[in-house]
C-alpha cells in the first residue's frame, strides 16, 4: 500500500524524515443555487508546493454541498485547480447530511465535464447510506471511492466494491507538521492508496514536470458576478 496524508490545516513545510508519497487537500466548497459564492482554500497552493517539492504526489477534493447548483459547483472547483494541476483525478467529498443521491450524482457528473475525467467520491457508510441512496447498479458506484473507515473495517458505502484509497486514521498529529498558525502540530488524516491503482491512475501524472501555481490573492472578490471567498482555515 502507498502510504499519504490528507489535511486541511497543515502549513506546507515538509519535516525532515516525513515517509509519505502523496497529499490530499481541501478545494472548493460552493454555496447557493441561485445567488452563490464559493469558499476557496487558500493554504492549498503553498501545500501543493510543500508536498512536491518532497517528492509526493497532490490531489485535492471539493466538499459537496446539496443546496449547490452542481454546474457552478464544477466551474469554481476547475477554475481553482487549473492552474495548480494535480496528479490525482478530481474527488467529491460526500459528508453533507441532507445531501441526495440524485444530487451527488449530479454533482460527479458536472465535475467529469469539466475535467475531462471520472471523477473520484470521497465517502464513509456513517453519511451515505444514511441520506445518499442509490440503487444497486447505478453508475455512480463504477467511480473510483476514497473510504473514510479507520479500524474496524466495516463493509463500502452503498453498492461500492473495494476502496482505492482508504483513510484509515482520523484527526491525528504526526511529529514536524505545523499547522497554519505554526505554534501547534496540524490535524492530519492517514490515508493509504491501493498499489496497483496508484501506479496506473496516479504516478504517470505524478511522473510529469507539474504546472506551476498562480498566486491566489487572499481577498473577497466579484467574478462574473460570483462572489468568491477565501477560507482562513
Amino acid at each position: 500500500m502507498i502510504q499519504g496524508f490528507d489535511s486541511r490545516f497543515w502549513d506546507g513545510i515538509v519535516p525532515a524524515g516525513a515517509n509519505f508519497r502523496f497529499f490530499l487537500g481541501k478545494a472548493t466548497e460552493t454555496y447557493g443555487a441561485g445567488a452563490h459564492y464559493t469558499l476557496f482554500n487558500h493554504l492549498l497552493p503553498q501545500q501543493f508546493e510543500g508536498a512536491r517539492n518532497a517528492g509526493w504526489a497532490v490531489g485535492a477534493w471539493h466538499y459537496h454541498i446539496q443546496d449547490a447548483n452542481p454546474l457552478v459547483s464544477a466551474r469554481e472547483y476547475h477554475r481553482f485547480m487549473r492552474p495548480l494541476g494535480m496528479d490525482f483525478p478530481p474527488i467529491l467529498d460526500v459528508e453533507d447530511e441532507a445531501a441526495t443521491g440524485a444530487h451527488v450524482w449530479a454533482t460527479v457528473q458536472a465535475i467529469e465535464d469539466k475535467f475531462g475525467e471520472r471523477c473520484m467520491v470521497y465517502s464513509a457508510r456513517w453519511c451515505w447510506d444514511d441520506s445518499n441512496y442509490l440503487p444497486p447498479g447505478h453508475p455512480i458506484f463504477t467511480r473510483d471511492l476514497w473510504e473514510s473507515d479507520p479500524p474496524p473495517d466495516t463493509l463500502q458505502p452503498g453498492f461500492w466494491g473495494p476502496e482505492v484509497i482508504r483513510q484509515k486514521v482520523l484527526d491525528t498529529s504526526v511529529s514536524g507538521f505545523r499547522s497554519i498558525s505554526g505554534t501547534s502540530l496540524a490535524n492530519v488524516d492517514l490515508n493509504e492508496a491501493n498499489e496497483a491503482w496508484y501506479n496506473t491512475n496516479v504516478f504517470p501524472r505524478f511522473a510529469t514536470t507539474p504546472p506551476t501555481a498562480l498566486p491566489i490573492v487572499p481577498v473577497t472578490y466579484p467574478i462574473g458576478g460570483v462572489e468568491i471567498k477565501l477560507e482562513s482555515t
